[in-house]
């Protein structure tokens, strides 16, 4: 018994301590935090053998037990909380990995197909027909000259919807590939953070004004892993972890100028409690903990289904209401998360003209 539960012990301490260790520089450790909740139902169960037997040792699972009840809303919420009338403004913001609308070969026949399309023409149209203020869309992809994939175009609904799209120079063949925010509200300023080599990661934003008042939007893409193509997993990973940690303290002193209330939003590719969400937690509020419901899995890939990797933090000054994970919307690797917050009061919305 002893035996097991000093184990169970080590493993509780690698995971407890994981984002510390990522801090550190040793980014492997980070494959420890989706595991917390895997800490908790072990050591009740040790809690409850130990128990059984009358031993002492049940003392050290009921530490490890403790330690990581404050961690868990990060990863499930037991419902909705109920949300008081309000008279304020609201908006909402949808977030999604659009996985480049699943496009086949560049103008290969299945390109020009639409039946070979038929995923990405309903993604077009759910995205179109969604209501959301303001939406943040990754892995974004227009081609203007295609009538499937004229994305922008589409999504703008004839001027309804401004676009602030950043994306790999235009080629001559008219297609693109990047992030972009598309806005029911005036967009009044814009601009990169950083961006990666690819042109299609990194972190964008646009200050988008909503009757008096002006909020900061980012969009925010950071890297996948790449582990599928690494020859080396260790070092892919331990690479992995720490460039979303450099990438994060980038965007972190962006975040602490602004004069304007924040949102972050988008495919932070980190689960809760790994150490970039424990960044963004510090000085912002996660919309998932808040108001969210449930585990709110993001992921739609063919392995991992129970990993939540796409998120919304906001200043203190807003307030979530209501957030919803849309998994019944399977065209993306990801499904796509919406937040609706209260705006102060001083706010007296105005659609964009």
């Amino acid at each position: 018994m002893k035996y097991l539960i000093a184990f169970c012990s080590a493993f509780s301490l690698l995971c407890l301590l994981s984002p510390l260790l990522v801090r550190w520089g040793l980014g492997i450790a980070g494959v420890m935090a989706p595991l917390l909740p895997l800490v908790f139902v072990l050591n009740l169960l040790l809690i409850l053998l130990a128990g059984f037997k009358k031993s002492w040792w049940a003392l050290l699972p009921l530490g490890w037990v403790v330690w990581t009840l404050p961690f868990l809303p990060s990863f499930y919420q037991w419902g909705q909380p109920k949300v008081a009338a309000s008279s304020n403004p609201t908006i909402s913001i949808l977030s999604y990995n659009v996985s480049f609308f699943n496009i086949p070969a560049p103008f290969s026949d299945a390109y020009y197909d639409p039946l070979a399309n038929s995923p990405a023409i309903t993604l077009q149209k759910w995205l179109k027909n969604h209501p959301a203020d303001i939406k943040c869309l990754q892995e974004f992809y227009d081609d203007e000259n295609s009538s499937i994939f004229n994305n922008e175009t589409a999504l703008s609904k004839e001027g309804m919807y401004e676009c602030y799209f950043v994306a790999k120079p235009r080629h001559q063949n008219g297609t693109r590939r990047g992030l972009a925010i598309f806005s029911k509200y005036p967009i009044v300023n814009t601009g990169e953070i950083f961006l990666s080599d690819n042109l299609y990661n990194g972190a964008i934003y646009a200050d988008i004004q909503i009757g008096q008042d002006t909020v900061r939007v980012i969009n925010i893409h950071l890297e996948s892993m790449q582990l599928a193509a690494a020859s080396d997993l260790f070092s892919a990973y331990q690479n992995g972890v720490m460039n979303h940690l450099r990438q994060v303290r980038q965007i972190q002193p962006f975040i602490a100028s602004s004069s304007y209330p924040v949102i972050v939003s988008g495919d932070f590719n980190s689960t809760p409690y790994s150490a970039v969400y424990q960044e963004f937690n510090k000085d912002l509020l996660s919309s998932f903990e808040r108001a969210g419901s449930g585990f709110g899995f993001t992921y739609n890939g063919s392995t991992l289904k129970f990993l939540r990797i796409d998120h919304q933090f906001y200043t203190p000054s807003l307030k979530a209401l209501q957030y919803t994970t849309y998994s019944d919307i399977t065209a993306s690797q990801h499904f796509p998360i919406e937040v609706k917050y209260e705006l102060p009061m001083s706010s007296t919305l105005s659609l964009k003209d």
